[in-house]
């Protein structure tokens, strides 16, 4: 007792004395935060981005297959390899698409922001699933908001959606929505379209996607749940003092039977015939969802309305028409709110108005947020792909009907 006296004495009168020593420490941990931070707003403004605004034609009858085409091939832009220098004093990061559906007062139209080097990436992968649609660079809408909202009284509010669960398991995709007859087939697309449709040109509804490829690791997970799923146990890993043990057990059992090394290691394999069918739909499901390539990403969804229109009700039902994609037994996906104020007693209100004009712009600059999940390629075209002529929503931008000429020998 007396000795764990002496030493927080000693511990104590050393903070007391030298905690000067620690200044420096300190100084550095936030140059490094700053410098790090600033190198990484140095190269994202170095980025040329470029919006595209894509119309395609209402007789559409492919599946969000196709879709899901696209993004696959997008994933060719991961990079491979960010090293600690790139990464620390370069401030290089995987760059990012954002995918969008925007009622902009009363017209709902489609458009994919892209980094300009990726440009004839995208077109190319558009126009090969859907040869017929309209691609143009246009500007970025969020210059008119920006004006409406900033100088003639707009109300704004917004909304992430994240996965509620890891990563691995998956919500409900388009195969879950698909029949066999045509005429039965669901667009799961329409609800949100349904949602987003605004009767007053006053309002306004953004949807960014938000998504960047990511490397095969988060599959690690996916396996380990299967795993665990199946009554499987991973191998135990046996540190030094395991080993010890195990070589005086060794030791002493020596006369009367041979050693055994390793013992309980190995860990136990997963039994599936032993299995309900409901886990054995999850294990088909996770195993489905792991088998495709993944992206990070997020949902984010912006409402504008003038302050006499504004309809607080709005973001909620536009959040419930994805919660068509949850499932009980999966994953679903769930509501992050960015408005979150902590201590409101102190100068709450005006902290909520300044946190509130930042969030506007983050979503005119479609910043990437740090909450965020890993979505495959086919859940992404579920909740992104471009209507099929089963949608009827009449607001919808779609590209003039193109004239055939009559053939010259025609008579007249």
């Amino acid at each position: 007792m007396e000795f764990l006296k002496l030493a927080f004495f000693k511990i104590k009168w050393f903070l007391f004395s030298f905690w000067w020593l620690l200044l420096p420490l300190i100084g550095f941990y936030f140059f490094w935060k700053f410098f790090t931070k600033a190198k990484k707003e140095e190269f994202l403004k170095s980025l040329d981005w470029v919006l595209l605004e894509i119309k395609v034609p209402p007789e559409i009858s492919k599946t969000p297959k196709a879709m899901e085409q696209v993004f696959s091939n997008l994933h060719s832009t991961l990079r491979k390899r960010i090293s600690f220098f790139e990464k620390n004093f370069e401030g290089i990061v995987q760059e990012w698409f954002s995918f969008e559906i925007v009622n902009f007062f009363g017209e709902i139209r489609f458009f994919v922001r892209t980094p300009s080097k990726f440009r004839n990436l995208v077109e190319s992968q558009i126009y090969a699933q859907y040869p017929e649609a309209e691609i143009n660079i246009v500007d970025d809408y969020f210059e008119k908001i920006e004006e409406k909202y900033l100088k003639e009284g707009y109300e704004f509010e917004d909304a992430l959606l994240i996965l509620s669960r890891e990563n691995p398991y998956p919500i409900l995709t388009y195969p879950f929505f698909e029949e066999s007859e045509e005429e039965r087939r669901i667009d799961p697309l329409a609800n949100i379209l349904e949602a987003i449709s605004t009767p007053s040109q006053n309002q306004a509804v953004v949807i960014q996607y938000l998504v960047r490829p990511v490397s095969d690791d988060w599959k690690k997970e996916g396996e380990e749940i299967v795993k665990k799923l199946g009554g499987g146990k991973p191998p135990v890993k046996m540190n030094i003092v395991d080993h010890t043990i195990e070589w005086i057990r060794n030791f002493l059992r020596a006369f009367f039977e041979p050693p055994s090394w390793g013992a309980g290691t190995a860990g136990q394999p997963p039994d599936f015939t032993k299995l309900s069918p409901g886990t054995v739909e999850i294990i088909k499901s996770i195993e489905r969802k792991i088998s495709k390539l993944g992206f990070e990403g997020v949902i984010r969804i912006a409402y504008f309305s003038k302050k006499e229109e504004f309809d607080k009700s709005k973001v909620k039902a536009i959040i419930g028409s994805f919660f068509q994609f949850n499932s009980q037994h999966l994953n679903a996906l769930k509501k992050e709110d960015p408005f979150e104020i902590k201590f409101e007693w102190f100068f709450g209100g005006r902290r909520f108005l300044l946190r509130k004009r930042e969030e506007f712009f983050i979503c005119k600059e479609r910043v990437f947020p740090s909450k965020y999940s890993i979505f495959s390629t086919e859940e992404l075209a579920t909740l992104y792909h471009f209507p099929t002529k089963a949608v009827k929503t009449p607001s919808l931008s779609r590209p003039p009907i193109k004239q055939i000429e009559p053939p010259p020998s025609l008579p007249t």
